[in-house]
């Protein structure tokens, strides 16, 4: 402590009078911070005056800053409470108390600093301490999140309820405890022939047996539930793997129900030959919707040998596949090509030339519309061609146009009975005719809806058309799924097919639709466009 001369009053130590060092600390009245209390330095060390020097001061212009002792990184935190305090981005630990960067309120696991995730949705239902397993809240552990007393991955990889310690194979659910199995080869030890032996499984009337040892049993009649394609060799594929057993793993197998070793495809559509509904014609999409097992890519209805897809006369048989008028029709079926042979022929001999025909029977489909109603009308008669000859095929006889069919109507080169139904689908051959639908299928515009479902049946013979779009074209002829002019609303929906709607289909893409309306996103919100 400062001491003061007994005589003279001045300060011992510095022979400075009192009136220039107050409190006898050595510093002159003019520099020290308080001159009446020797605790307190000078200024030139400690400029706020707080007790600190200014090299272990945080903030030597404010009195109310942290001592570097207390802080060193000088953030506010105080070491004791600071995640690092060497780091003033560090946070606290009351904030963070792992100290990984993630606030405890977003932390995932807030006690462990290698997880990092930002967790929005961990939810524990069960109240055991164990999170559900989401894909908000990766931490998420809990087998069963309604059961308390489920276990937890921790403990039980394979959630099969058995703790790991306790487990045949932590990660097959389908090898259970070591005290139920002791072989652990998943015959339990009650019906395990030899519980010792891990090759052989299973009551010893009818045991498994795994003679490669690679842990997969052979498959027999005694043990049908083998997974080893082949038990001899430890290197086989598992049935797990190769469905098929035939070398190629499911994922690169072209046919992975059936066995094929060589993996033939001759068609190169990627379904292998021996399970192609049709084998030599390219169809990946394997449509046989004609009940025979038969793809419909190469059907062959006139039996020429040209599959219907590649016929320019899928009805009428024509090897030649001859189309002098180069209109995709083939001449065999062709109207005018036909009609202009019979003149022709008729001109040559065959009768007068030209080529007049007697109407005496007359079968033709009337559409009388009322508000979209389609009423069938039946006129029946007889026809004579050009020449005199007459021409009045039966059902099921080739033809070119329905004047030469005792029926009236030829389809697609053959003679069909009005009051058939080809396609089986409820609808008449000649009300299909009459209201624009296909008599030989029961989907017109391919959308996976028959067409009597897109009609509305009210009475005998008797037919309302929907028209969801009101644009004119029946729901039944426009499909459901193709979109014309790509706005993101079917063509069945459509109003207009051909002019995209600005609205429908925003940058951020449809959410979902229904019949009326499709829903959107606008910035994140659902917006409705009814059509």
């Amino acid at each position: 402590p400062a001491r003061c001369d007994a005589v003279t009053g001045a300060c011992v130590h510095t022979g400075l009078p009192r009136s220039r060092d107050g409190d006898c600390d050595g510093i002159d009245a003019i520099h020290d911070c308080d001159d009446a209390d020797p605790a307190l330095g000078s200024q030139l060390f400690d400029l706020d005056c707080d007790g600190v020097s200014s090299l272990a001061d945080c903030d030597d212009a404010d009195p109310l800053a942290a001592d570097r002792t207390d802080d060193l990184d000088c953030d506010g935190v105080l070491t004791s409470d600071d995640c690092d305090d060497n780091n003033p981005r560090a946070g606290r630990l009351a904030a963070d108390a792992d100290c990984d960067g993630v606030a405890t309120g977003l932390d995932c696991d807030d006690a462990r600093a290698d997880i990092t995730s930002v967790c929005t949705d961990c939810v524990d239902s069960d109240d055991d301490g164990h999170f559900a397993v989401t894909p908000g809240c990766p931490p998420g552990d809990d087998c069963d999140d309604d059961d308390p007393e489920s276990t937890a991955h921790g403990d039980d990889a394979d959630c099969d309820g058995v703790p790991r310690d306790a487990d045949c194979d932590d990660l097959k659910p389908s090898l259970g405890a070591r005290n139920q199995d002791a072989d652990c080869d998943g015959s339990p030890t009650g019906d395990d022939c030899d519980d010792a032996d891990p090759t052989i499984a299973g009551p010893c009337e009818s045991p498994c047996y795994d003679r490669d040892r690679d842990g997969e049993f052979g498959r027999t009649d005694a043990c049908p539930d083998g997974m080893d394609c082949n038990d001899d060799l430890p290197t086989a594929l598992s049935r797990r793997e190769d469905a098929d057993c035939d070398g190629t793993p499911d994922g690169e197998d072209n046919c992975p129900r059936v066995a094929n070793q060589n993996q033939r495809d001759r068609d190169g559509d990627e379904v292998g030959d021996v399970c192609d509904v049709c084998p030599t014609v390219s169809d990946p999409d394997q449509r046989a919707a004609n009940g025979s097992g038969v793809g419909d890519a190469c059907l062959d209805s006139d039996g020429d040998g040209v599959p219907n897809v590649q016929d320019n006369c899928p009805n009428v048989p024509n090897e030649d596949q001859a189309d002098g008028d180069d209109d995709g029709r083939g001449d065999a079926c062709s109207v005018q090509v036909q009609r202009t042979r019979r003149e022709e022929g008729c001109a040559g001999g065959g009768g007068n030339g030209t080529g007049v025909s007697l109407l005496l029977m007359l079968a033709w489909w009337v559409v009388r519309r009322t508000r979209r109603k389609a009423v069938a009308i039946v006129v029946t008669g007889a026809a004579l061609g050009a020449c005199g000859d007459p021409i009045r095929r039966p059902v099921g006889d080739g033809c070119f146009e329905g004047d030469q069919c005792a029926s009236g109507l030829c389809v697609e080169g053959r003679c069909l009975d009005p009051e058939g139904d080809e396609d089986l689908d409820t609808l008449s051959n000649g009300l299909e005719v009459a209201i624009g639908t296909d008599p030989l299928n029961d989907d017109t515009d391919f959308d996976g809806v028959r067409d009597p479902n897109e009609m509305l049946n009210t009475g005998p013979g008797a037919w309302e058309q929907r028209d969801s779009d009101g644009d004119g074209l029946p729901d039944a002829v426009e499909s459901a799924l193709d979109d014309e002019d790509g706005d993101c609303i079917p063509d069945q929906d459509d109003p207009q097919n051909t002019i995209p709607d600005p609205v429908a289909c925003p940058d951020a893409g449809i959410v979902f639709g229904t019949p009326n309306s499709w829903y959107t996103t606008e910035n994140g919100e659902p917006v409705v466009v009814d059509v």
